[in-house]
């Protein structure tokens, strides 16, 4: 029996729990915990050996037996952290929709989403399987069957048409983590999966899959898979644009939070990683370009008081020669007012607003 205490060192578990870098939650009817990182830990780029373990690890409460063992967190291609190595690798494609993690109840097998036996997506997910794959798919000990959970309902940028389905990801040896899938096409077979797959693309070199990357043909992007496991992502630069969009982070959304003097931390943390350092630029430039004219205008502010000029006219003929927008920030400065609203509105960006947010239980 493979137990919480052979995956992770449970007292650095404990306190990444209690620091907020893990989220544990209890299944709503059985003695079950999943266990997921947090976008706190996104944020703080907090990847220990318990966080990244903990990507929807699932456990029976009284025994810490080990039910669901996911690939641990890995990253994109060019991020800190993306393991390379040397060697050969495969190619699959990234499919894009919602990990569900395999797991067994009383009642039969279920599927949970990264942080949750319970959202939509996992309850969807659940549906299908005991629909098509339960009396179909037999049962493999202690390994965990990974997939991405994809229907219409759920599209997070890609259009997938109708398709409602499973696709494999990943075969996970539960004792080891051992990922058995480097040739998914035959992990398939041997656990007896007859849906679909992901997709494998005949990509051998870091500049193909770059290039390819590139194309029109590709929709979000590939996952590498190493001999050892070691996985990375490469994303398509439309895909990525179109992410942004659609997960709620626009710099027009950006500006609107600092306008409003909002404490952006706990919002950027739920930022996806991909976008951690494009969120945190636009936040940057923004308090950046609004602190340079807060500073022009005070110090204009103060030139013109140096000057003790006799009278409002006098004042006004020496701030209307300052360059825009200087003149009307003076004025409102020498009058007592506040100008932070009108510098927000000076540095304004354009673009559109998102229209959806992806929830981390279920990236």
């Amino acid at each position: 029996m493979v137990t919480l205490e052979d995956v992770v060192d449970v007292d650095a578990l404990a306190g990444e729990v209690e620091a907020g870098y893990v989220a544990r939650r209890q299944h709503p009817r059985l003695p079950l915990q999943i266990f997921n990182y947090t976008a706190q830990a996104q944020f703080e780029n907090r990847w220990t050996p318990e966080t990244r373990a903990c990507r929807g690890l699932i456990i029976e409460l009284l025994t810490h037996r080990v039910l669901a063992r996911p690939f641990p967190k890995f990253f994109n291609l060019g991020q800190e952290g993306a393991a390379i190595r040397s060697g050969e690798f495969r190619t699959y494609d990234k499919v894009d929709g919602s990990l569900g993690i395999l797991y067994p109840t009383p009642d039969g097998r279920a599927i949970a989403t990264r942080g949750s036996f319970d959202s939509d997506q996992a309850k969807h997910a659940s549906a299908v399987w005991a629909d098509r794959y339960e009396a179909v798919v037999p049962y493999v000990n202690d390994v965990t069957l990974l997939f991405e959970i994809v229907y219409p309902a759920n599209r997070i940028v890609v259009d997938y048409g109708g398709m409602d389905d499973l696709v494999l990801l990943a075969v996970i040896e539960n004792a080891t983590g051992r990922d058995l899938t480097t040739d998914l096409g035959a992990a398939a077979a041997d656990v007896g999966w007859p849906g679909k797959i992901a997709t494998p693309y005949a990509l051998t070199t870091l500049d193909e899959v770059e290039l390819q990357a590139q194309s029109d043909d590709v929709d979000e992007g590939f996952v590498l898979v190493w001999e050892d496991g070691s996985r990375v992502k490469v994303k398509t630069p439309e895909y990525l644009r179109l992410h942004r969009l659609v997960t709620g982070m626009t710099p027009r959304r950006i500006w609107e939070l600092l306008a409003a003097g909002v404490d952006l931390d706990p919002i950027l943390a739920s930022v996806p990683d991909e976008f951690q350092k494009w969120a945190l630029d636009v936040c940057d430039d923004l308090t950046a370009r609004y602190d340079n004219i807060l500073e022009q205008a005070r110090a204009e502010e103060a030139s013109v008081r140096a000057f003790d000029l006799p009278d409002r006219k006098a004042v006004a003929e020496v701030v209307k020669k300052l360059d825009q927008p200087l003149p009307g920030l003076v004025f409102a400065l020498l009058d007592g007012k506040g100008i932070a609203d009108r510098i927000w509105r000076l540095v304004k960006p354009s673009g559109a607003e998102a229209f959806r947010a992806v929830s981390e239980d279920v990236a």
